[in-house]
Protein backbone atom coordinates (compact mmCIF):
# COMPACT_ATOMS: atom_id res chain seq x y z
CA UNK A 1 0.00 0.00 0.00
CA UNK A 2 1.59 3.42 -1.04
CA UNK A 3 2.35 5.83 1.67
CA UNK A 4 -0.99 7.59 2.68
CA UNK A 5 -0.46 11.38 1.94
CA UNK A 6 -0.92 13.62 5.28
CA UNK A 7 -4.51 15.07 5.00
CA UNK A 8 -4.36 18.95 4.73
CA UNK A 9 -4.15 21.60 7.84
CA UNK A 10 -4.67 25.60 7.75
CA UNK A 11 -1.81 27.53 8.05
CA UNK A 12 -1.29 30.14 10.84
CA UNK A 13 -3.20 33.05 9.37
CA UNK A 14 -6.28 35.08 10.98
CA UNK A 15 -8.63 32.52 9.24
CA UNK A 16 -8.34 29.92 11.47
CA UNK A 17 -10.76 26.19 11.74
CA UNK A 18 -14.63 27.25 12.41
CA UNK A 19 -15.42 26.23 16.11
CA UNK A 20 -17.90 24.43 14.19
CA UNK A 21 -15.73 21.43 12.40
CA UNK A 22 -17.96 18.85 10.44
CA UNK A 23 -17.00 15.50 11.34
CA UNK A 24 -16.00 15.16 7.93
CA UNK A 25 -13.46 17.77 8.25
CA UNK A 26 -11.94 17.00 11.56
CA UNK A 27 -8.86 14.42 11.16
CA UNK A 28 -5.95 14.13 13.20
CA UNK A 29 -2.71 14.54 12.36
CA UNK A 30 1.08 14.29 13.93
CA UNK A 31 3.01 17.75 14.97
CA UNK A 32 5.23 17.41 11.90
CA UNK A 33 2.45 17.48 9.70
CA UNK A 34 0.90 20.56 11.30
CA UNK A 35 4.73 22.18 11.29
CA UNK A 36 5.14 21.40 8.02
CA UNK A 37 2.15 23.92 6.76
CA UNK A 38 3.41 26.12 8.89
CA UNK A 39 2.39 25.67 12.32
CA UNK A 40 5.10 26.72 15.02
CA UNK A 41 4.78 24.80 18.29
CA UNK A 42 2.98 27.97 19.81
CA UNK A 43 0.66 28.17 16.78
CA UNK A 44 -0.25 24.65 18.15
CA UNK A 45 -0.16 25.50 21.65
CA UNK A 46 -2.76 29.12 21.02
CA UNK A 47 -4.61 26.62 18.90
CA UNK A 48 -5.96 24.19 21.82
CA UNK A 49 -6.24 26.92 23.98
CA UNK A 50 -8.56 28.39 21.70
CA UNK A 51 -10.27 25.05 21.18
CA UNK A 52 -9.41 25.31 17.84
CA UNK A 53 -7.45 22.23 17.73
CA UNK A 54 -7.69 19.39 20.26
CA UNK A 55 -4.56 17.84 21.72
CA UNK A 56 -5.42 14.17 21.17
CA UNK A 57 -2.19 12.66 22.70
CA UNK A 58 1.41 13.81 22.62
CA UNK A 59 2.29 14.99 19.63
CA UNK A 60 -1.08 14.64 18.14
CA UNK A 61 -3.48 16.94 17.27
CA UNK A 62 -7.01 17.25 15.56
CA UNK A 63 -8.91 20.49 14.25
CA UNK A 64 -12.00 21.18 15.80
CA UNK A 65 -12.81 22.08 19.19
CA UNK A 66 -13.61 18.99 21.71
CA UNK A 67 -14.70 15.62 20.55
CA UNK A 68 -17.73 13.84 23.09
CA UNK A 69 -17.54 10.99 21.01
CA UNK A 70 -15.02 8.76 22.35
CA UNK A 71 -15.50 6.46 19.15
CA UNK A 72 -14.63 9.75 16.64
CA UNK A 73 -11.62 10.77 19.13
CA UNK A 74 -10.57 7.37 18.66
CA UNK A 75 -10.57 7.35 15.55
CA UNK A 76 -9.03 10.98 15.00
CA UNK A 77 -6.10 9.19 17.47
CA UNK A 78 -5.22 6.39 15.20
CA UNK A 79 -5.55 8.69 12.24
CA UNK A 80 -2.74 11.00 13.60
CA UNK A 81 -0.61 7.53 14.71
CA UNK A 82 -0.68 6.01 11.41
CA UNK A 83 -0.42 9.33 9.27
CA UNK A 84 3.13 8.68 8.48
CA UNK A 85 2.25 5.30 6.46
CA UNK A 86 5.05 4.11 8.87
CA UNK A 87 2.24 2.63 11.36
CA UNK A 88 -0.63 0.40 11.11
CA UNK A 89 -3.58 -0.36 13.66
CA UNK A 90 -2.78 -4.02 14.64
CA UNK A 91 -4.00 -6.94 17.23
CA UNK A 92 -7.46 -5.82 18.81
CA UNK A 93 -6.84 -2.48 17.85
CA UNK A 94 -7.45 -3.64 14.38
CA UNK A 95 -9.98 -6.07 14.75
CA UNK A 96 -12.41 -3.10 16.69
CA UNK A 97 -11.35 -1.24 13.80
CA UNK A 98 -12.42 -3.37 11.34
CA UNK A 99 -15.05 -4.57 12.82
CA UNK A 100 -14.22 -8.37 12.83
CA UNK A 101 -16.50 -10.90 14.38
CA UNK A 102 -16.76 -10.80 18.26
CA UNK A 103 -14.71 -6.98 18.18
CA UNK A 104 -17.38 -5.46 16.82
CA UNK A 105 -20.31 -3.20 18.59
CA UNK A 106 -22.96 -5.23 19.88
CA UNK A 107 -20.88 -8.08 20.37
CA UNK A 108 -20.34 -7.95 23.71
CA UNK A 109 -16.97 -5.91 22.43
CA UNK A 110 -14.92 -3.24 23.83
CA UNK A 111 -14.80 -0.17 22.52
CA UNK A 112 -12.31 1.14 20.60
CA UNK A 113 -9.45 3.04 22.70
CA UNK A 114 -6.46 3.19 24.09
CA UNK A 115 -3.97 1.87 24.43
CA UNK A 116 -3.95 1.63 20.99
CA UNK A 117 -2.37 -1.95 19.32
CA UNK A 118 0.12 -0.05 16.33
CA UNK A 119 2.82 -2.16 13.88
CA UNK A 120 5.38 -0.29 12.64
CA UNK A 121 4.97 -1.69 9.24
CA UNK A 122 8.54 -1.71 7.86
CA UNK A 123 9.97 -3.54 10.59
CA UNK A 124 11.84 -0.67 12.50
CA UNK A 125 11.51 0.46 16.02
CA UNK A 126 8.68 -0.18 17.31
CA UNK A 127 6.77 3.24 19.05
CA UNK A 128 5.46 3.00 22.57
CA UNK A 129 3.95 5.30 24.57
CA UNK A 130 2.86 5.14 28.03
CA UNK A 131 -0.84 4.57 28.38
CA UNK A 132 -1.56 5.32 24.65
CA UNK A 133 0.27 2.91 22.25
CA UNK A 134 1.36 -0.45 22.74
CA UNK A 135 4.10 -0.87 20.00
CA UNK A 136 4.72 -3.73 17.84
CA UNK A 137 7.40 -4.03 15.02
CA UNK A 138 7.08 -6.23 11.71
CA UNK A 139 7.71 -6.47 7.94
CA UNK A 140 4.00 -6.20 6.82
CA UNK A 141 3.47 -6.83 3.13
CA UNK A 142 1.25 -3.66 1.40
CA UNK A 143 -1.41 -6.88 1.07
CA UNK A 144 -1.87 -7.37 3.98
CA UNK A 145 -2.86 -3.50 5.24
CA UNK A 146 -5.78 -1.75 4.50
CA UNK A 147 -7.60 1.74 5.27
CA UNK A 148 -10.42 2.07 7.56
CA UNK A 149 -11.99 5.56 7.96
CA UNK A 150 -8.77 7.12 7.45
CA UNK A 151 -6.77 4.65 9.26
CA UNK A 152 -4.12 2.20 8.04
CA UNK A 153 -4.79 -0.87 9.62
CA UNK A 154 -4.00 -4.73 9.13
CA UNK A 155 -6.25 -6.74 7.29
CA UNK A 156 -8.60 -9.11 8.89
CA UNK A 157 -6.31 -12.19 7.83
CA UNK A 158 -2.57 -10.77 9.21
CA UNK A 159 -4.93 -9.41 12.02
CA UNK A 160 -6.52 -12.53 12.86
CA UNK A 161 -2.72 -14.12 12.64
CA UNK A 162 -1.46 -11.10 15.49
CA UNK A 163 -4.65 -11.99 17.78
CA UNK A 164 -2.86 -15.47 18.09
CA UNK A 165 -0.44 -14.81 20.81
CA UNK A 166 -3.21 -13.59 23.02
CA UNK A 167 -5.79 -16.59 22.40
CA UNK A 168 -6.35 -19.52 22.91
CA UNK A 169 -6.83 -22.13 19.98
CA UNK A 170 -10.35 -22.43 20.37
CA UNK A 171 -10.87 -18.96 20.13
CA UNK A 172 -8.83 -18.78 16.79
CA UNK A 173 -11.02 -21.63 15.19
CA UNK A 174 -14.28 -19.80 16.04
CA UNK A 175 -12.90 -16.49 14.76
CA UNK A 176 -12.02 -18.38 11.83
CA UNK A 177 -14.96 -19.65 10.91
CA UNK A 178 -16.54 -16.46 10.98
CA UNK A 179 -14.05 -14.75 8.94
CA UNK A 180 -14.07 -17.13 5.82
CA UNK A 181 -18.00 -18.39 6.23
CA UNK A 182 -19.74 -17.67 3.30
CA UNK A 183 -22.37 -14.32 4.12
CA UNK A 184 -26.35 -14.70 3.97
CA UNK A 185 -26.96 -11.75 1.88
CA UNK A 186 -30.92 -11.98 2.36
CA UNK A 187 -30.17 -11.54 6.30
CA UNK A 188 -26.93 -9.61 6.17
CA UNK A 189 -26.46 -7.19 3.23
CA UNK A 190 -22.98 -8.74 2.33
CA UNK A 191 -21.81 -11.26 -0.46
CA UNK A 192 -18.21 -12.24 0.36
CA UNK A 193 -16.54 -13.28 3.00
CA UNK A 194 -14.09 -11.14 5.24
CA UNK A 195 -11.22 -13.81 3.96
CA UNK A 196 -10.57 -17.59 2.77
CA UNK A 197 -8.46 -20.22 4.02
CA UNK A 198 -5.80 -19.73 1.35
CA UNK A 199 -5.02 -16.17 2.38
CA UNK A 200 -5.36 -17.16 6.10
CA UNK A 201 -2.50 -20.30 5.32
CA UNK A 202 -0.36 -17.99 3.64
CA UNK A 203 0.08 -15.07 6.05
CA UNK A 204 0.37 -17.70 9.13
CA UNK A 205 3.53 -19.30 6.87
CA UNK A 206 4.87 -15.46 6.55
CA UNK A 207 5.08 -15.45 10.23
CA UNK A 208 6.73 -18.98 11.57
CA UNK A 209 8.70 -18.34 14.53
CA UNK A 210 6.79 -15.25 15.74
CA UNK A 211 4.36 -15.16 18.88
CA UNK A 212 1.25 -17.28 18.63
CA UNK A 213 2.43 -18.82 15.35
CA UNK A 214 2.06 -22.45 16.49
CA UNK A 215 -1.22 -21.51 17.92
CA UNK A 216 -2.95 -20.02 14.64
CA UNK A 217 -1.10 -23.56 12.80
CA UNK A 218 -3.45 -25.35 15.04
CA UNK A 219 -6.35 -23.29 14.59
CA UNK A 220 -5.63 -23.16 11.18
CA UNK A 221 -5.81 -26.91 10.94
CA UNK A 222 -9.41 -27.19 12.41
CA UNK A 223 -11.36 -24.09 10.85
CA UNK A 224 -13.65 -25.24 8.38
CA UNK A 225 -16.56 -22.85 5.96
CA UNK A 226 -19.64 -23.37 7.20
CA UNK A 227 -20.57 -22.46 10.59
CA UNK A 228 -23.29 -19.62 10.78
CA UNK A 229 -22.74 -19.04 14.74
CA UNK A 230 -19.50 -19.52 17.52
CA UNK A 231 -21.56 -21.71 19.49
CA UNK A 232 -21.85 -23.83 15.95
CA UNK A 233 -18.23 -24.02 16.07
CA UNK A 234 -17.63 -24.59 19.71
CA UNK A 235 -20.14 -27.68 19.61
CA UNK A 236 -18.24 -29.02 16.50
CA UNK A 237 -15.30 -28.77 18.45
CA UNK A 238 -16.58 -30.41 21.59
CA UNK A 239 -17.31 -33.08 19.38
CA UNK A 240 -14.20 -33.55 17.52
CA UNK A 241 -12.43 -33.65 20.78
CA UNK A 242 -14.81 -36.51 22.38
CA UNK A 243 -13.07 -38.32 18.97
CA UNK A 244 -16.08 -38.42 16.99
CA UNK A 245 -16.85 -38.74 13.18
CA UNK A 246 -16.01 -35.28 11.57
CA UNK A 247 -19.61 -33.89 10.96
CA UNK A 248 -19.98 -31.99 7.44
CA UNK A 249 -21.18 -28.32 7.93
CA UNK A 250 -23.98 -26.91 6.87
CA UNK A 251 -24.88 -29.32 4.26
CA UNK A 252 -27.90 -30.24 1.81
CA UNK A 253 -30.33 -33.01 2.99
CA UNK A 254 -31.82 -34.37 0.49
CA UNK A 255 -35.16 -36.15 -0.56
CA UNK A 256 -35.80 -38.98 -2.53
CA UNK A 257 -35.78 -36.81 -5.70
CA UNK A 258 -32.98 -34.57 -4.96
CA UNK A 259 -34.40 -31.53 -3.69
CA UNK A 260 -33.15 -30.01 -0.72
CA UNK A 261 -35.41 -30.21 2.17
CA UNK A 262 -32.71 -29.14 5.11
CA UNK A 263 -29.73 -27.53 6.12
CA UNK A 264 -28.58 -29.02 9.35
CA UNK A 265 -25.67 -26.97 11.31
CA UNK A 266 -23.81 -30.09 11.68
CA UNK A 267 -24.62 -33.70 9.74
CA UNK A 268 -23.15 -37.21 9.94
CA UNK A 269 -24.64 -38.47 6.74
CA UNK A 270 -23.65 -41.89 7.13
CA UNK A 271 -25.23 -42.40 10.83
CA UNK A 272 -28.26 -40.06 9.16
CA UNK A 273 -27.93 -37.67 11.78
CA UNK A 274 -28.89 -34.23 11.83
CA UNK A 275 -27.70 -31.81 14.41
CA UNK A 276 -29.20 -28.42 14.96
CA UNK A 277 -27.70 -25.92 17.71
CA UNK A 278 -30.93 -23.58 18.61
CA UNK A 279 -30.23 -20.08 20.42
CA UNK A 280 -32.91 -18.12 22.52
CA UNK A 281 -34.85 -17.51 19.53
CA UNK A 282 -35.87 -20.64 19.01
CA UNK A 283 -38.10 -20.13 22.01
CA UNK A 284 -40.39 -18.26 19.94
CA UNK A 285 -44.05 -19.77 19.45
CA UNK A 286 -44.00 -19.74 15.53
CA UNK A 287 -40.10 -20.97 15.92
CA UNK A 288 -40.94 -23.77 17.52
CA UNK A 289 -43.46 -24.77 15.50
CA UNK A 290 -41.50 -24.93 12.48
CA UNK A 291 -38.93 -26.88 14.29
CA UNK A 292 -41.16 -29.52 15.19
CA UNK A 293 -42.68 -29.60 11.69
CA UNK A 294 -38.69 -30.13 10.80
CA UNK A 295 -38.70 -32.59 12.82
CA UNK A 296 -41.37 -34.58 11.83
CA UNK A 297 -40.05 -34.60 7.90
CA UNK A 298 -36.48 -35.53 8.85
CA UNK A 299 -38.26 -38.52 10.90
CA UNK A 300 -40.11 -39.47 7.65
CA UNK A 301 -36.98 -39.25 5.71
CA UNK A 302 -35.27 -41.65 7.86
CA UNK A 303 -33.12 -39.25 9.67
CA UNK A 304 -32.64 -38.19 13.53
CA UNK A 305 -32.98 -34.75 14.00
CA UNK A 306 -30.81 -33.57 17.28
CA UNK A 307 -31.48 -30.35 18.90
CA UNK A 308 -28.95 -28.77 21.05
CA UNK A 309 -29.96 -26.13 23.78
CA UNK A 310 -27.60 -24.14 25.77
CA UNK A 311 -28.05 -26.69 28.50
CA UNK A 312 -26.35 -28.82 26.58
CA UNK A 313 -23.33 -26.50 26.57
CA UNK A 314 -22.43 -26.82 30.31
CA UNK A 315 -19.00 -28.38 31.42
CA UNK A 316 -17.69 -27.91 27.83
CA UNK A 317 -20.68 -29.16 26.12
CA UNK A 318 -20.49 -32.72 27.79
CA UNK A 319 -24.24 -33.55 27.78
CA UNK A 320 -24.75 -32.61 23.94
CA UNK A 321 -21.61 -34.78 23.24
CA UNK A 322 -23.06 -37.46 25.18
CA UNK A 323 -26.16 -36.86 23.54
CA UNK A 324 -24.66 -37.14 20.32
CA UNK A 325 -22.87 -40.06 20.68
CA UNK A 326 -26.22 -42.05 21.98
CA UNK A 327 -27.40 -41.19 18.64
CA UNK A 328 -23.87 -42.84 16.68
CA UNK A 329 -23.94 -46.10 18.82
CA UNK A 330 -27.87 -46.59 17.90
CA UNK A 331 -27.08 -46.45 14.35
CA UNK A 332 -24.44 -48.28 14.34
CA UNK A 333 -20.98 -46.62 15.14
CA UNK A 334 -18.69 -47.63 17.38
CA UNK A 335 -15.32 -46.14 19.29
CA UNK A 336 -12.67 -46.58 16.55
CA UNK A 337 -15.04 -47.80 13.93
CA UNK A 338 -13.04 -47.10 10.47
CA UNK A 339 -16.09 -45.52 8.63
Amino acid sequence: MSRPAPASAPGPDPSRPSRRVSRRAVRGLPRAAWQSRGYSDEDLRRGVRRGELLRLGRGLYSAGLTVDDPALQARLTLQALTADGQHAASHATAAALLGLPGHRPGDGAAPLGPPFHLTRVDGRKALRRDGLVLGYRARVPASQLVRVAGVLSTGPARTWVDLARESTVDELVVLADQLIRIPRPEFEGIVEPWTDLETLRGVVQGRRGTPGAATARAALELARVGSDSPRETQLRLALHRAGLPEPEVNAWILDESGRAVHQPDLMLRRWRIAINYEGRHHSDPLQIERDVARQEGLQLLGWEDLRITDRRSRDVWRPAVEKVTGSLLRAGWWPGCPW
